[in-house]
């Protein structure tokens, strides 16, 4: 199984993580979105946890995979990171990932 989607409780918002291309997508209603977007219909602490389980997950199965697709795993995890800071922060720089 490539595809895993990631569903807010409660809300038609989600997050759709192909494996093995190395891309994921915010979903609202079906519909492609940002992260921007799913914290305006969610609150912060439930974005972020289920952003932490996704990348305990990609980095998980990042271990797993052999180069190249490690490395495109390991940068899916720091853009969605990225991504979500700057969405809740302003800042565009690439924070540190999580110790997770």
């Amino acid at each position: 199984m490539t595809l895993v989607q990631y569903e807010l409780a409660g809300r038609r918002a989600r997050l759709d993580v192909d494996l093995a291309a190395g891309v994921a997508t915010w979903r609202v209603r079906g519909e492609a979105t940002d992260v921007a977007r799913v914290l305006r219909l969610a609150p912060r602490e439930e974005v972020e946890t289920l952003l932490r389980r996704v990348l305990v997950e990609v980095r998980a199965h990042a271990t797993s995979v052999r180069p190249p697709s490690s490395a495109v795993l390991r940068v899916l995890a720091a853009r969605l990171w990225r991504d979500y800071t700057s969405a809740v922060d302003g800042e565009t720089r690439q924070g540190r990932l999580p110790g997770l």
